[in-house]
Order: C-alpha cells, then structure tokens, then sequence
C-alpha cells in the first residue's frame, strides 16, 4: 500500500518510515506539519496517510481535523498518549480519520507497538478492497424496544449528535458498536457521555442490555446478544476485518432480542453493518441508514441502502427524531400487545 507519514518529531518520522518500509508498504512521503502535508498530498496522493502529532508545534484539535479534511484521502491517527490525545483523535475521527492506534515508541525503530500498527494497516487495506457479504435470513416480529447504533469512519461526531437529540426522556437500551481500538473505547464513552449528557459506559461481558443507559462495545473482539439477552464478547467470526464488527452485534439482535426497535447505520469505509441492518429490517425492525450528504465516507450507509436493508434515509439532523419517534411507535405497540394478552387471559 502506498502510504504517507505526517509528524512534527522527525524521529517518529523516521522510525514510522522505517516500520512501513520494513513491511512492504510504499512510503511516498514524509511530512512535519498540515500545510506540509496539503501540498505533498496534491501532489502525489497516496492511500492511507498516517497522522500522528507531539502538540510541540502548538496545532490544535481544529487544526488536526481541518488536515484530515483536507487532505483528500483516508486517515490513519497514531496517538502517543491516551489521556492528553483524547481531544484530538476524536475531533480527527469525527473530521473522517479511520481509526486511532497507539504510537509505537517512534525513537526506538522495531519497539514494541509496531505490530498492533501494522495489523491495523492490513485491516484497512482489506477494506478497501472491499468484500461483499451474503444476505441473512428474516426472523419474525416480538414486543419490546432497543435502539442498535452502527458507525466507523467519522462515527464519533455522528454519534455524538444522535445521542444528544434523544433526550433524556427517552429510557430505553441502547447499544453502540463504534470502529475504535479499545485503548480509545473508553476515553470515547466518556467524550460521548459529556457531549449527550446521556448515561454511556463500556458494556461489560455478561450484562444485558440496560434500559436509559448507552452500552459502547469496548473490547478488540465481536460484542454479541446471547440466548439469554446477555451481551458477550468473542473472537468469532475470524473472518470479519473489524472487531468489534457491526454485522456481527446486528445478526445477533435478530436472533436473540426478544422484541423489536430501531437499528441506525452511520458513516464509514466499507460495508460492515449492512448485512446486519437487513436481518433486522427483516426481523421487524426500523432501520435507518445515514445520508451520503452528511457522511464523513459513505461506504456503509450505501451498502445497506443497495442491500434494501434501510426503510429510511436520512441526513444526520433529523436522524434523532426519527428514532425517537420510532422507538415510541414501538413502546406503543409494546403496550397495546400486552394489554390484549392480559385482557384475554382475564376473558378466559
């Protein structure tokens, strides 16, 4: 893969480039600063840029997610410190960088580290080449009401405005499967929980889904629903690209919840999700996907919507209310089931 190294510490310049070149990847070119990298990438762009920063040369959160805007071409964020970084990866992934790795230690070629990079670039190498995953069988309709959020590249900031239009009122599950390494997934659940003031922590292997609170999966592996309505997480399927996969938690509602609600798509490279999103609009659910006008990559929104998996398609601001209106739609429904059983078991 051809890629391109943007940092203001020459040495992690030099040991990034090293650790590329020693596995395979083309390095175009190097890059210290955003201007830098704007003009060497009009030049020669490559596929993957990878983005790391210091805070040396004083840029901030905006300037980082003005680069990734910029430049044209996907996004690899490197971050040296999971605390003091924090602000910055996510406004890069909200700005359509696709995915946060720790920085290797960058003065030392060969430290531990490198190899969780590369194993994230041969992840988005096969993205980009996108595979097409079969269709999933129907499942029928039963009561009750979970909302499923699905996103990867620029997931963050769209998560971020759903969950802030929901309200505070509105207590029902919600679970999100967000591309993120887990080293980040914690430090997302609480920009998350500050930017809805909505109740988001990671989801822990064993609990079940918890009604007025956001359940973000937080480990390197598939976040599942078992039999018994109890989230696990799990290695398998090995052949899906992204752990956690989207696909993966989406099948697994419309095997195991027992009840309907709504499954929401959001912005992302490749096609994760949408086999998902389809089970589930077979099962009963509303689904929605995510517009191409307000997607940082509209990769898995177009790829549900091909797959006739989304009965709605919306730009990201009115996406909350249509959920909420969704969801009420199926509490109603809830109600109204559960009043004509009790209603016969009285008659008979």
């Amino acid at each position: 893969m051809r890629v391109a190294v943007v940092h203001d510490r020459p040495c992690a310049r030099r040991s990034l480039e090293a650790l590329l070149d020693g596995a395979g990847h083309r390095v175009l070119w190097t890059a210290a600063d955003g201007l830098e990298a704007a003009r060497r990438c009009a030049e020669a762009r490559p596929d993957l840029l990878v983005l790391g920063w210091s805070g040396a040369g004083g840029q901030g959160p905006g300037e980082v997610a003005a680069l990734v805007e910029a430049v044209g071409c996907p996004v690899l964020v490197v971050a040296s410190s999971l605390d003091r970084d924090a602000p910055w990866v996510f406004q890069a992934m909200g700005a359509g960088a696709l995915d946060a790795v720790p920085l290797p230690d960058a003065c030392r070629p060969g430290a531990e580290g490198g190899a969780e990079l590369l194993h994230r670039l041969r992840t988005l190498e096969t993205l980009v080449a996108g595979p097409r995953p079969p269709p999933a069988r129907a499942r029928p309709e039963l009561p009750g009401a979970l909302l499923a959020l699905g996103a990867s590249t620029g997931g963050p900031r769209a998560l971020a405005v759903i969950l802030r239009g929901l309200g505070l009122d509105l207590r029902v599950p919600v679970v999100v499967v967000q591309h993120v390494d887990a080293q980040f997934a914690g430090e997302l659940a609480d920009w998350l929980r500050k930017q809805s003031g909505l109740p988001v922590r990671l989801a822990e292997e064993g609990e079940p889904p918890v009604a007025g609170t956001v359940l973000l999966a937080g480990r390197d592996a598939h976040l599942r629903l078992d039999p018994r309505g109890r989230l696990r997480y799990g290695p398998e399927p090995r052949e899906e690209v992204y752990r956690p996969s989207v696909n993966v938690f989406f099948e697994s509602l419309a095997t195991h919840w027992p009840g309907s609600g709504v499954a929401v798509l959001l912005t992302g490279m490749g096609r994760d999700g949408a086999r998902g999103l389809l089970a589930l609009r077979r099962r009963g659910f509303h689904t929605i996907a995510e517009h191409a006008s307000t997607c940082a990559v509209y990769g898995m929104p177009r790829a549900a919507v091909e797959l006739g998996a989304a009965a709605e398609v919306l730009p990201l601001p009115r996406i909350a209310e249509a959920v909420r209106q969704a969801l009420l739609r199926c509490q109603e429904r809830h109600r109204l089931g559960r009043a004509r059983r009790e209603l016969g078991s009285v008659r008979s």
